[in-house]
């Protein structure tokens, strides 16, 4: 969000679509891992406004569990068409719980939002949330899925994936070679880089369509052993809770 707005609303210049709301110009995730199960993601996305019914946006915001997670980091700009840059306003920000899917599970999960000042046609909006992350469990892990693409054409998007070569970093692109990366290593971190676009407005998928076939291109990573490694973790944990307690009945 360091550009001058004219050389942003230039870059964006070229980017309209008469079949779109809106177009993704720069969506990015990039997320550093460290090896002590620490991890911070950084999320960047980056659209310009082409009809009204992109209006009706319900403003930035993003949740997170206070027990492993930092309070996400929030910044945007709304850039419109005359030139005028307009930043959040921290007065506008709300803070509030999270209900759970399920009205038989409580949750301590918060979310944080805020309004974008200055929406209109042809504005180009920038938005960036950084999220820090303790381990669940040391020595755990965590997995996490980046999609490439959209129901709007995207002109670029990229996901950074950084960690000590000690970590084990498990990915796996669906379908299989639909992006492939560049890697590079530096020191003793290993960092690798799926960038894809331009990308045309996907297609709905139809109804039933099966859960574990991705409707745009995904790479899905990891972090921790096995499954076998995990799962005996947890019962493990699951059977010193249980322990002593009368469950017969």
């Amino acid at each position: 969000m360091v550009a001058p707005p004219r050389e942003l609303l230039a870059a964006a210049k070229g980017a309209d679509d008469p079949t779109a709301s809106f177009v993704i110009l720069f969506e990015e995730r990039v997320h550093t891992f460290e090896a002590d199960g620490r991890h911070r993601s950084r999320y960047r996305y980056v659209y310009k406004i082409l009809t009204e019914a992109a209006l009706d946006d319900e403003g930035i915001g993003e949740s997170w569990s206070p027990w492993h997670e930092s309070e996400p980091k929030i910044r945007a700009r709304v850039v419109t068409r005359d030139g005028k840059a307009y930043g959040l306003d921290p007065k506008t920000f709300e803070t509030s719980g999270v209900r759970a899917s399920d009205p038989d599970v409580f949750t301590d999960r918060r979310q944080v939002r805020a309004p974008l000042p200055g929406l209109a046609v042809g504005a180009v909006v920038e938005e960036e949330i950084v999220v820090d992350s303790q381990p669940v469990l040391p020595g755990l892990g965590m997995s996490a899925r980046f999609h490439f693409g959209a129901f709007v054409p995207v002109r670029k998007a990229r996901l950074v994936l950084e960690a000590p070569r000690g970590v084990p970093l498990h990915v796996v692109e669906r379908p299989s070679g639909a992006v492939r990366p560049t890697r590079s290593e530096t020191g003793d971190r290993v960092r690798l880089v799926y960038e894809t676009g331009p990308l045309a407005a996907g297609e709905r998928a139809d109804e039933g369509w099966p859960d574990d076939v991705p409707v745009f291109p995904e790479v899905r990573y990891a972090t921790g052993p096995t499954w076998r490694e995990i799962a005996a973790r947890y019962a493990d944990i699951v059977d010193r809770q249980i322990a002593g307690a009368d469950v017969g009945a």
